[in-house]
């Protein structure tokens, strides 16, 4: 029997085979520079710290103190003694808490968190950029791009949220383009992109605060092509995050948005004796 002819047009949904190795070598290649690069940057700063781990900025050890004083005393805040909303990236704060918890406080999980983090954003950009049609040498320079533009190894030891957020970025984008340039027939898949899209939406705003930005741009196209249904779905799950998070700081005593927002907003004079 004669196999079918070949598609006219390409499926954007279809996954590409994880096997393949013009899907592979791409990623191989920008995850080798990253782990290397990673790998001599480490090297240098441990033999400059007689070996113990120091993270660049304390926002840092902001959000490992918050992350810790959850994680041991159920309570969001720098210390055991009362609420304090002093992390702006509520969803790095409480995977911190999370496996803190689970595996103990240590000085290196923020590091590891940030080098899954870092390999998971290759790959969901490199299989995103598959599944658009990128060829194999536009995927390696893209992603040697993040690797080094970024960059990568540096941000993996700030110890802090960015990479989570650029990972949520690129898969949230990633959906939202799929969805608005090639519109699924199967209204079973609709509602799968929906609940995906919804999902990212609330993971992104509160990895943080300026993910909504994207949020509202993907919203204003759903808006544009006549889908406000799925439009006020998206925006409202990735607002619903931080309202409650907002509910929650104001019936503390604190602002609705976290302390660094608002100093960044009114600068260093913001008080809640002059709210």
């Amino acid at each position: 029997m004669n196999p079918p002819p070949p598609a006219s047009g390409k499926d954007l949904t279809a996954r590409p085979h994880l096997l393949r190795w013009p899907l592979l070598w791409p990623l191989l290649v920008s995850l080798a520079a990253f782990l290397g690069s990673l790998a001599g940057a480490l090297r240098v700063g441990l033999r400059s710290t007689d070996g113990r781990l120091i993270y660049a900025v304390d926002d840092a050890y902001i959000h490992m103190a918050v992350g810790r004083t959850w994680a041991d005393h159920s309570i969001w805040g720098c210390t055991p003694f009362h609420f304090s909303s002093s992390s702006s990236s509520l969803l790095w704060t409480f995977g911190l808490g999370v496996a803190y918890r689970a595996l103990g406080v240590h000085d290196w999980t923020p590091l590891l968190l940030n080098v899954s983090f870092a390999v998971g954003t290759l790959v969901v950009a490199n299989g995103s950029l598959a599944r658009l049609g990128a060829q194999p040498l536009l995927r390696a320079s893209a992603l040697l791009g993040i690797v080094v533009a970024f960059p990568l190894a540096g941000m993996v030891l700030l110890g802090m949220e960015h990479i989570l957020h650029v990972l949520l970025t690129i898969g949230f984008a990633a959906v939202a383009v799929e969805t608005l340039t090639n519109p699924p027939e199967s209204p079973r898949l609709v509602r799968r992109r929906t609940v995906a899209l919804c999902v990212l939406g609330a993971l992104l705003g509160a990895s943080r605060y300026e993910g909504f930005f994207l949020v509202g741009l993907a919203c204003l196209a759903f808006l544009v092509r006549r889908q406000v249904l799925r439009a006020v779905s998206i925006g409202a799950a990735a607002l619903l995050p931080v309202v409650a998070f907002g509910v929650f700081s104001v019936a503390n005593g604190s602002y609705f948005l976290p302390n660094p927002l608002m100093v960044k907003a009114v600068g260093e004079t913001a008080s809640m004796a002059s709210a």
